[in-house]
């Protein structure tokens, strides 16, 4: 059997195409274990202060958020035992931001170990010291690199907003 030029380039370019489907397919299931491993962080058992409250969800990773009216300054929750969370990387999801109203556009900041540490995200730029105000889309969670130096406590702190059924959901890694 002789081939000629258009059929090698045939057989080339069926080739090419089987390839092109193996690492679509390939990559869209590392991206499907990458969600896979990420494990609930409970919700429950965390502290308010200053006139925030926090129902359950429906499942015990999601906590829903509400304040009494606007917050005059600084207000949140914190948990002061967290220590398995250090060198693992902290996920959260936030939804129903449309709800709430946030000053300037400022949604949360989180604060970590006694001395209250700005604890910066690694994929999302922050509004000075916050997030920025908005729901985030699945699977893209907001990721933070919980540091080998933490202590256990992590503080959510929002200033001067007003929250209603603002709702978190949280993993780590």
């Amino acid at each position: 059997m002789t081939l000629n030029k258009n059929s090698i380039i045939k057989i080339i370019g069926g080739v090419l195409g089987i390839m092109a489907i193996i690492i679509a397919v390939t990559y869209s299931d590392l991206k499907a274990n990458d969600t896979k491993k990420q494990i609930p962080l409970s919700m429950s058992g965390w502290k308010t202060w200053h006139g925030i409250t926090i129902t359950e969800g429906k499942k015990p990773n999601e906590c829903i958020v509400n304040s009494n009216g606007a917050i005059p300054d600084a207000a949140g929750f914190l948990k002061l035992d967290l220590r398995f969370l250090r060198n693992k990387t902290l996920i959260l999801y936030f939804s129903n931001t449309d709800e709430s109203h946030f000053h300037h556009n400022q949604m949360v900041k989180l604060e970590y170990n006694i001395s209250d540490t700005l604890l910066r995200p690694v994929n999302v730029s922050l509004r000075g010291e916050y997030l920025p105000v908005g729901d985030t889309q699945p699977g893209k969670g907001i990721e933070f690199k919980i540091p080998d130096n933490f202590d256990g406590k992590l503080n959510f702190v929002f200033y001067k907003a007003e929250l209603k059924d603002f709702k978190i959901t949280a993993y780590y890694k």
